[in-house]
């Protein structure tokens, strides 16, 4: 059997000798947001006001950026910028609906 040119060799000669590796190169594109340059104004807003809701920091981008952005996006966009909180435990949450002011025994 004569062993001819190989069509898996010749590309990784050629990335050895181009390269001097035959590692994978990285897959896809870079990550980019296209909230990345308006990463001071979501940190202002934040400090301007602690409670502000996403929904909020949207209107604020559409209006003062021509910015418009899902939900998504700004929530992963903050999360990945460690710009997330919990709110405080405290708030008044309301309870089940109905049970209160029930006369007791009746069914």
């Amino acid at each position: 059997m004569v062993w001819g040119r190989c069509r898996y060799l010749d590309p990784l000669m050629a990335a050895l000798t181009m390269t001097w590796t035959v590692a994978a190169r990285p897959q896809g594109r870079a990550r980019r947001s296209k909230l990345d340059p308006h990463e001071a104004f979501l940190r202002g807003l934040i400090d301007e006001k602690a409670d502000i809701t996403l929904e909020d920091m949207r209107a604020r981008l559409r209006d003062e950026h021509d910015l418009t952005v899902g939900l998504g996006t700004l929530w992963s966009f903050l999360d990945a910028h460690d710009l997330t909180y919990k709110k405080d435990s405290s708030r008044h949450q309301a309870g089940s609906p109905g049970r209160e002011g029930r006369a007791r025994g009746v069914v």
